[in-house]
């Protein structure tokens, strides 16, 4: 059984309903396919119901179901850490939108800034300190081929 012969996204909603009538132990059937299969998937009945009378024995439907069991617990888990960053972010909520206008910055990465640099920016001197702090200054340590290891510019060759 290969679906991803048929399919472009297993774990897209399609695929989320086979896997768990399979897990299941249900039988797919062609009217089961031709009115739950989404878009494209959907004409492709035929084809993914031959892909799916493979022969499953028990121990491929147990390897599945763990499979299975460990990818919602992975969700699960994403999803409770999500909202403990909604719920850090929350009152920080003036910071998080002024963030998200920053272009390439979304909603993680707002929310990473936050965690890292907090919202007070009077412990910065100022823009310079900041971008230097979070290591996005550059840096000349270099000149001619070759290197300053004291970090205090190009050195100076007779």
């Amino acid at each position: 059984m290969k679906l991803t012969s048929h399919m472009s996204d297993i774990f897209g909603v399609s695929g989320r309903l086979l896997l768990q009538k399979i897990v299941d132990h249900e039988v797919i059937t062609m009217d089961f396919l031709e009115t739950h299969m989404k878009g494209a998937l959907r004409h492709k009945s035929p084809k993914l119901l031959q892909s799916l009378n493979s022969r499953l024995r028990a121990h491929h439907r147990s390897m599945i179901r763990m499979s299975w069991e460990h990818l919602q617990y992975i969700e699960s888990s994403v999803a409770q850490m999500e909202a403990h960053i909604r719920n850090y972010t929350q009152d920080k909520e003036e910071s998080f939108n002024l963030l998200l206008t920053v272009p390439g910055v979304n909603e993680n990465a707002a929310a990473v800034i936050i965690a890292e640099i907090g919202t007070d920016m009077s412990q910065f001197k100022s823009d310079h300190s900041l971008a230097a702090w979070a290591g996005m200054s550059p840096g000349n340590h270099e000149s001619a081929g070759k290197k300053n290891d004291s970090g205090q510019g190009p050195e100076t060759v007779s």
